[in-house]
């Protein structure tokens, strides 16, 4: 709960390496009462401490959590240790925001889950299929941006004139 970043970051670090149930222990106990930036931070970590202690503490802290960022992490959190109790916290926090990157993220996330443990949840195909088509779109937005890096030949302010060019004309089109 340091406020110097560097120091959180260093910490989480360092306790993730620990990654032992005292860790999962003293991180569970502080955060029902921690700042926002705190249970952000702790909900990472637990993502990089994979023990069982971890899955059943995640468990116990994700009903009463309201942030959703931190909500996030914590369903990935138990995604991310194989734990089939994963399923049903992320499929309906997917279902109930907006699609953003970060929902999209823990939607693939979850689908990957599911083929990996060959499990599926009524949404899935749909999901599966919005997923590969999000996937193309990224991948195509990430060629046209290669390609416009390419014709900038290094110029930084001839791409950002060719970024607002293209902000513009999309803008426009809607």
């Amino acid at each position: 709960g340091h406020p110097y970043s560097f120091l959180s970051d260093e910490s989480m670090f360092a306790l993730a390496k620990i990654g032992t149930e005292d860790v999962v222990a003293l991180v569970g106990d502080q955060f029902p009462r921690a700042s926002r930036d705190f249970r952000l931070w702790a909900s990472e970590l637990l993502c990089k401490i994979h023990l069982d202690a971890t899955v059943q503490r995640v468990r116990e802290l994700l009903p009463n959590e309201t942030e959703l960022q931190v909500r996030m992490n914590l369903c990935e959190a138990l995604i991310d240790h194989f734990s089939s109790q994963s399923i049903e916290p992320a499929r309906q926090l997917i279902k109930q925001h907006e699609l953003k990157p970060d929902v999209r993220h823990l939607r693939s996330s979850l689908i990957a889950y599911c083929k990996i443990m060959g499990t599926r949840f009524p949404e899935f195909d749909v999901w599966e299929a919005e997923a590969k088509r999000d996937a193309q779109d990224e991948k195509g937005k990430m060629q046209e941006l290669q390609q416009m890096v390419h014709e900038a030949g290094g110029d930084l302010g001839v791409l950002v004139e060719k970024m607002k060019a293209k902000l513009a004309k999309e803008q426009s089109a809607s």
